[in-house]
């Protein structure tokens, strides 16, 4: 960073922010719905272009199935089995362990982390009843979050903000400047 230049925007952290406030948007007209999962799969989506997001939104779009398929796994086996604190214990481990092994069998290493998170989210948020919708419901969430980052991306590529971008910065101090490269 250059002397007296402290914060900058770039246009991947703008895309961000506009995909975030997509969703949020979105998700006032959707009941039942959960902003926060679209918001960390847009913010996992989006990436420096749309090849780029296009690929990390694959692997979270595949981490998110894979999660929610142990997610429900996990959930079918809580329904027959006794309540106790060491069972759900567990089931926690061998969810995790069935995520990591659905990543192994689909070759989809690179979706480990986003699978894992979908895995824990359901698992220990998921409520008392309308267990399974609720699963459902958190897994179409990160659908709709990558969605919403690549459409960003197709609509706001690089070759079309560059204009925009620099219209803006003529505009603004340099310290609320867009930085592009």
């Amino acid at each position: 960073m250059t002397k007296g230049h402290r914060f900058h925007i770039g246009m991947r952290m703008f895309k961000t922010a506009l995909s975030i406030s997509l969703v949020n948007l979105c998700y006032h007209f959707i009941p039942a719905a959960s902003a926060q999962i679209a918001s960390i799969a847009a913010v996992y989506s989006q990436r420096a272009n749309f090849s780029q997001s296009l690929t990390f939104a694959r692997h979270r779009l595949s981490g998110m199935v894979v999660g929610g398929l142990a997610a429900l796994g996990t959930i079918f086996l809580l329904d027959y089995l006794p309540e106790h604190y060491l069972i759900h214990s567990l089931l926690a481990g061998l969810g995790a362990l069935f995520t990591l092994w659905l990543c192994n069998l689909t070759h989809s290493e690179k979706a480990v982390v986003g699978a894992s998170a979908t895995f824990f989210i359901i698992f220990y948020t998921i409520p008392e009843s309308n267990r399974y919708a609720y699963a459902i419901m958190r897994t179409l969430d990160t659908f709709v979050g990558g969605i919403i980052a690549l459409g960003v991306e197709f609509i706001l590529p690089r070759e079309r903000t560059v204009r925009l971008v620099a219209y803006y910065n003529d505009k603004v101090p340099q310290w609320l400047q867009i930085k592009h490269r």
